[in-house]
């Protein structure tokens, strides 16, 4: 790397209990970043004798009295440099658990001009695209392969490369002086995480393009200085960023009008604390704990309103009892035996604090603005009551004849063309299938619950549909929406005959309401 450009980057390294990483760490950056480099180092009142280590190496070292949070050091340090003039110059933030490779900087820093923003390496502990993994080449390298061997592997694979991505994650970020000078630098509200979320965004909405450089490799432990605070206290300053960056979201875009995760940034991690949620998403589930976890994950990652999920465990015996106690932002009501399909959304709806309640199968696959618009169709109009989507796999008018997506892959961009297709599209019909059906709470609190006489499952939700219709509301499709659903995914498990199965609650859905179907009910026709 020429002088000149050296001479105008500055590191920037927030420690706090750093000791078992920091020397590592800056032995990489002297080895591998040639002279005149600058290195700040900010202490955040650590415990152990990170500050000793540090003043050792003869680096600008900046001690706090307090733990000033990460974005707060960051800043200060940014501000303490002096390595080139407000309007140029670029700044890399690096954690002190990571560990630089040859030509990192010079990697980072040569596609910051024009309308590129901010930049990231790829590496072994990080999020989204710059997982080092999805930029391996064919003849993979082994497992035993040493850092450098890896960093070497991906510079000769992509060279000069950059992927534009939604995010970059802050363990190592490239940024350009003359717009943090501009724009400002990290936000200060967010004390711990997500400071990276806010500035990725930041920059995108103002225009510039984020890069990751799949090229240069940093190693990166992860989570170290975390790991030095009790957990219940991470999890506290965590939430609270959360938090608060999803005040500024909602400030920025409008109170239910947040664009999902999946949409900011490409993640299903961003959870923030809903004061009230606006609809409760009631799951039942028994086994099929991978259907369960890839439901969860898409809710997580495209649903951008205030909703809580509940899912009701009907006696799984494959994992799904612990991995749910995994789930932080799940409540989870456990039942020692399978109570059936009604009785556990009984139990979801009963326990639900939501505005609105949505009955959802495990073996659903949600896409980008799929509550939104739920949502916004049921505000419509007074009378509508039951809502659902359209489908690739269901009874009656809610499925697709064809669909065009061959795998979960391709499902979001297919959703997304069909939403603006659609968009606005809704067809008054005699029922909503159960797989994802919305119910007004005004709806809820005339109807009430399922009829558990229907047991395992089937034409519970007909009954359903049958006795909102007579209560005066109306059944909605909302012809703009799509979810992908596997179809039957608990009836196949259970080994269940499904067509015995159906006769038998088409049998109790015929006497219950046979002076109706005298009269030409028609919800259970075609069924």
């Amino acid at each position: 790397m020429p002088e000149s450009t050296a001479e105008k980057a500055t590191i920037v390294i927030v420690t706090f209990n750093s000791a078992a990483t920091i020397d590592r760490c800056l032995d990489s950056v002297a080895r591998h970043t040639p002279e005149p480099r600058e290195i700040v180092v900010v202490d955040n009142a650590s415990k152990d004798d990170t500050a000793a280590r540090v003043r050792k190496r003869g680096v600008e070292l900046i001690i706090n009295d307090t733990n000033r949070g990460f974005t707060a050091a960051c800043n200060q340090g940014i501000a303490a440099t002096r390595g080139a003039r407000p309007d140029e110059g670029f700044v890399i933030l690096l954690n002190p658990d990571s560990a630089v490779t040859d030509g990192w900087l010079q990697k980072l820093i040569k596609p910051l001009r024009g309308d590129v923003g901010a930049t990231g390496p790829v590496s072994n502990y990080v999020a989204a695209l710059q997982k080092y993994e999805l930029y391996i080449p064919k003849s993979t390298p082994p497992r035993n392969a040493g850092i450098d061997d890896l960093a070497k592997l991906l510079a000769d694979a992509h060279g000069d490369a950059t992927v534009p991505t939604k995010l970059l994650i802050g363990f190592c970020l490239a940024m350009r002086r003359d717009l943090i000078e501009k724009h400002g630098a990290l936000d200060e509200d967010l004390f711990l995480g997500n400071d990276d979320l806010e500035y990725s965004l930041r920059l995108r909405r103002l225009g510039y393009k984020l890069l990751v450089v799949p090229g240069c490799f940093v190693y990166h432990e992860g989570q170290k200085s975390f790991q030095s605070l009790a957990v219940s206290d991470r999890e506290r300053l965590v939430q609270e960023s959360t938090d608060a960056l999803y005040r500024k979201l909602r400030a920025a875009y409008g109170d239910a009008q947040v664009p999902s995760p999946m949409e900011l940034w490409g993640i299903d991690w961003f959870e923030p604390t809903p004061d009230e949620p606006l609809v409760s998403i009631v799951i039942p589930v028994w086994n099929n704990l991978q259907f369960t976890n890839t439901c969860l994950r898409s809710i997580a990652g495209y649903t951008g309103i205030p909703h809580e999920v509940i899912v009701v465990d009907n006696g799984s015996t494959d994992g799904t009892p612990e991995f749910l106690k995994s789930q932080r932002r799940v409540r989870t009501i456990t039942n020692d035996k399978n109570l059936g399909f009604a009785a556990a959304c009984n139990q979801g709806m009963r326990a639900a604090r939501g505005k609105h309640i949505l009955l959802l199968n495990n073996d659903v696959v949600v896409t980008p603005r799929w509550l939104e618009l739920l949502l916004s169709h049921a505000a419509a109009d007074p009378a509508f009551g039951v809502l659902g989507p359209r489908t690739n796999f269901a009874a009656g008018p809610q499925q697709l004849s064809s669909v065009s997506y061959k795998n979960l892959g391709e499902l979001e961009s297919f959703a997304a063309a069909f939403r603006e297709a659609h968009a606005g599209e809704r067809a008054i019909v005699p029922r909503i299938i159960g797989l994802c059906m919305f119910i007004k709470r005004e709806c809820y609190d005339r109807v009430g619950l399922l009829d558990e006489r229907f047991g395992i499952g089937n034409f519970e939700d007909d009954d359903y549909c049958v006795r909102a219709r007579l209560a005066g509301f109306q059944c909605v499709i909302a012809g703009d929406v799509f979810v992908h659903h596997f179809g039957s995914q608990t009836f196949k498990l259970l080994g269940v005959d499904f067509k015995q199965l159906m006769l038998e609650n088409r049998g109790k859905f015929v006497e219950k309401w046979k002076d109706l179907i005298a009269q030409g009910e028609p919800a259970a026709a075609n069924k």
